[in-house]
């Protein structure tokens, strides 16, 4: 027995509420009360309702807003509307709203319950009408069984769903007319529908016929089409019906079947990516030429093996939650990304779908499985992860070495070759020192792998001579690459007959200097496989040589100070001088390894260095020069004079000492009489030292002091400018290092726009500044049309092409003001500061005309302004709602979103 029908009254008036309450119970109604919207509201919350009776004027909310709320809410819920000051405007505002009826205050209770029945009534045959239609729908859906009207009078067509369906296209996806159905109507079949239809509408002749389409969409199919003429009356034509069935599985079953099967084995056979059906154990049953070309076995010996054979040990539990997944009816497909062992006994990355093959009683058959080689993308993103831990690393080891003490210098150097070693992976990292005034050199520190033989203990005096090769190219601060010892030529016998006998494979060895002395070597060794380090490996594994040489360096100048300190109470002097010397330099050291900030650390240092370093003998001016490309750019300066600044606006290199100095990558010192540069110009006489700054790059910059043309750089000093040169040089290098690395991390790796890390910033930025100072302000959701099925049919690689077109299409056509976003997927975020709706919707409309006229593809686009309020989240969600009924409205089309205005009072 169906329940009691439940009546919510929504009334100011106690004494109303509880006489319609009273009323509706004795008829056999459930009555609900609620004494203003909100809890109208409430009462919504604990369930449904059949009917609202609200009162027009409520405390809180306009009755009209009360029946607005209820109807987004349950829009089957039929509204009356009470009132006892009834207007004109009123009731045709509740009317247009949605309102059932409209009754004015005091009204006779008859007259209620009869408006309540109707209303009941009208709920009743919507509902029923509405399980017809779903009844007459599914029906139809299975039958795969279309019809159509077409209303001579008014012109008007209607279809049904299945009509769309059977000839591929959403329901109301476009005007569904019969030029459509001809455009996709086999050619040699068009005149005959044509005709057909044709006789219908002028004759009223009906047609029973079949005929053959061909559309993308659906292929090709064939339908049986009847169409006569409804009459009215008086005999007249008043529209014309007709149905349109899918016969194509009926008539052609075999020869679909056929079709589809030669079609999957030519896909399968010249799939340009791997193909393979495999058992529900894991055996191949069927590979094409792509994945035996993947993984370097023939068709044979890969249907020898397994998936589980192949695939690396630690990968195999993706395969398994997957296949489990298919096999329980979660999912369809499954994609994942895994290491497959190569016939040549390397790892391959791949990345594959797969789909699990059921008969017609849903038992699983086998997979059918898509397969990607990756492992190019997989080595560049390894790459870029290896390049930044290895930055972290040489950060990590400055940092440690800059705050350790001399007497515990081995202990840190042992520390650093094990970090140093684990992480790359070779097997014995070393330190070589010079010994006996440079002509023995011994082992000074090592770390190993487990297993491998130690070789600290054997070497610890041999002579400089036995390996002229490799000390000649040390002497020449070259860093030495040995990819493959057992290649090393006649040159390199002693290095080959060193390395082969311990079963050295490869090897890195970087020269050890302390200011323009090579005190020593540190060196990698792999032992258990080669290998080959890129430049850029090289270049950060040099960075560490230079760690390693400065904390020698300052164990050497410490240990002379010691030695000092029994001399004479001169030499003691020059002690503390060269003490006060290294703290200056450490401090330095400590202030540019604190700040990855360009500016700060050209503008800060040269102050450091001039004001806090009394002991230079410089006066207090100096600049610091910039390398970019070609050019010196002047990054920082003190109390220079504007000679100096004009000479050297945009210096080309060379164009002064300050360019030779970059060339050379010595210091240079300069006297007033052997220089034109502005620097040692003026009044008074003057000279300048010029110190490049030196990375693993090369020279960075140059750092120019001025001095008095009397004084006179001594070795020390030089030594000393040379290790703060290195210093900046690094912090310089590490710098731009860090502004880059910053740089990828605010934009996305495919398309190079701001990801939306960087968007959100923006945007927040730009949200603030309209909101406080009343600026305008716009955002354009756009999103590629058709994105998924482009990407089923060309494959994700043109996908991500075509990605990338769209991305430059919109940057092109987006202002320098604008802020061009890959939102995600294939959407895009376009913010335009100072810029209102309409302004906003001529730019939406350019980046439009221009991707349609120069891609295979189109674009919609949403547009939504700023209003004072509009949260972030809720700006991106107007220009998505904008951006999505441009998609139904038919796509490659500009739509604005349109706040609701304020109602009127």
């Amino acid at each position: 027995m169906k329940g009691k029908l439940r009546i919510l009254i929504i009334d100011d008036d106690p004494m109303a509420r509880r006489t319609l309450s009273d009323i509706l119970h004795v008829y056999g109604y459930e009555a609900l009360a609620a004494k203003d919207g909100a809890e109208a509201f409430a009462e919504l919350q604990r369930g449904p309702v059949n009917l609202a009776l609200i009162d027009l004027q409520l405390p809180d909310i306009p009755g009209t807003d009360v029946m607005a709320g209820i109807k987004d809410r349950s829009p089957s819920t039929e509204v009356i509307i009470m009132t006892g000051h009834a207007t004109l405007e009123s009731a045709i505002e509740a009317t247009n709203r949605g309102a059932f009826s409209y009754l004015i205050k005091p009204y006779d209770v008859q007259q209620l319950l009869l408006h309540i029945q109707h209303a009941l009534e009208k709920q009743r045959v919507a509902e029923e009408l509405r399980k017809s239609e779903e009844r007459l729908d599914e029906a139809q859906k299975v039958a795969h069984l279309g019809n159509w009207e077409w209303d001579i009078s008014d012109n008007e067509f209607w279809w049904s769903d299945e009509m769309y369906r059977i000839l591929g296209l959403a329901p109301q996806e476009k005007a569904l007319t019969f030029e459509v159905i001809f455009s996709i109507t086999h050619h040699d079949d068009r005149e005959i529908f044509r005709d057909a239809v044709n006789g219908l509408f002028s004759e009223h002749t009906p047609y029973n016929m079949n005929f053959r389409v061909t559309h993308p969409a659906v292929g090709k199919r064939i339908f049986h089409a009847e169409g006569k003429t409804k009459t009215g009356w008086d005999g007249k034509p008043l529209s014309l019906i007709g149905v349109i069935q899918d016969i194509t599985e009926n008539m052609l079953a075999e020869d679909a079947l056929r079709e589809s099967n030669e079609r999957f084995r030519i896909a399968f056979e010249n799939a340009a990516i791997g193909m393979a059906v495999t058992a529900l154990d894991g055996h191949w049953l069927k590979v094409n030429h792509s994945l035996c070309t993947i993984f370097g076995y023939s068709e044979q010996e890969l249907l020898a093996n397994t998936v589980q054979d192949i695939t690396h040990s630690d990968d195999l539990s993706i395969d398994i939650r997957g296949y489990k997944r298919l096999l329980d009816g979660e999912t369809s497909y499954y994609r994942s990304e895994k290491r497959c062992l190569h016939k040549k006994s390397h790892f391959v990355w791949v990345r594959q779908s797969v789909s699990l093959v059921r008969d017609a009683q849903g038992r699983p058959l086998y997979f059918v499985s898509q397969i990607e080689d990756v492992t190019d993308r997989k080595s560049g993103e390894e790459a870029l992860n290896y390049r930044v831990e290895i930055e972290q690393l040489i950060s990590s080891l400055s940092t440690r070495f800059l705050r350790l003490e001399s007497n515990r210098l081995d202990e840190g150097i042992d520390g650093a070759l094990k970090d140093i070693g684990e992480f790359t992976g070779v097997d014995r990292t070393y330190v070589f020192l010079w010994s006996d005034g440079g002509a023995t050199m011994r082992s000074t520190n090592e770390w190993r792998a487990d297993g491998i033989e130690p070789l600290m203990e054997n070497l610890q005096r041999f002579t400089v001579d036995s390996f002229p090769g490799l000390i000649r190219s040390l002497s020449l601060i070259e860093t030495i690459h040995i990819p493959r010892a057992a290649s090393l030529s006649d040159d390199a016998k002693e290095m080959r007959e060193f390395l082969l006998p311990r079963g050295v494979k490869s090897a890195i060895i970087v020269p050890l200097v302390f200011g323009a002395s090579l005190i020593g070597f540190f060196g990698f060794e792999s032992i258990r496989q080669e290998e080959t380090w890129s430049e850029a490996d090289i270049r950060l594994i040099t960075m560490i040589g230079e760690i390693f040489s400065g904390s020698f360096g300052r164990r050497y100048t410490e240990k002379e100070r010691e030695d000092l300190l029994y001399k004479t109470e001169n030499a003691n002097k020059e002690l503390n001088a060269a003490n006060s010397k290294l703290s200056a330099l450490y401090n330095i050291a400590l202030f540019v390894n604190r700040t990855t900030n360009l500016d700060e650390i050209t503008s800060s240092s040269l102050e450091l260095i001039i004001y806090g370093m009394e002991i230079l003998n410089i006066e207090k001016r100096g600049a610091i020069f910039l390398v970019e490309g070609d050019r010196l750019r002047l990054a920082a300066q003190f109390n220079l004079p504007a000679e100096f600044i004009d000479f050297h606006e945009d210096e080309g290199i060379g164009k002064c000492s300050c360019g030779m100095a970059v060339k050379s990558g010595k210091i240079m010192v300069l006297h007033s009489d052997d220089s034109e540069c502005a620097m040692v110009s003026g009044p008074t006489p003057c000279g300048c030292i010029i110190v490049p700054l030196k990375s693993a790059e090369g020279v960075v910059g140059v750092l120019c002091l001025y001095m008095s043309a009397q004084e006179e750089a001594g070795e020390a000093t030089l030594k000393m400018l040379s290790s703060i040169g290195s210093q900046l040089g690094i912090a310089i290098d590490n710098a731009r290092l860090y502004e880059i690395t910053k740089a990828l991390s605010l934009h996305d790796p495919l398309t190079g726009l701001a990801n939306r890390r960087l968007m959100y910033i923006e945007l927040e930025k730009g949200l603030a500044r309209a909101q406080r100072y009343g600026s305008l302000f716009s955002v354009i959701m756009a999103d590629i049309d058709n994105f998924k099925q482009y990407n089923d049919s060309f494959g994700h690689t043109a996908g991500d092409k075509l990605l990338v077109e769209m991305a430059k299409a919109l940057a092109k056509e987006a202002r320098q003001t604008d802020l061009v976003a890959r939102y995600g997927g294939e959407e895009f975020l376009v913010l335009l500061p100072e810029t209102g709706i309409e302004d906003a919707c001529k730019v939406a409309e350019r980046i439009r005309v221009s991707v349609a006229s120069q891609n295979e593809t189109t674009i919609s686009l949403g547009v939504a302004p700023y209003r004072a309020g509009t949260t972030m989240e809720a700006l991106i969600s107007h220009a998505d709602s904008a951006m999505y009924k441009a998609k139904q409205e038919g796509r490659n089309r500009v739509e604005k979103y349109a706040y609701m205005k304020p109602r009127e009072t």
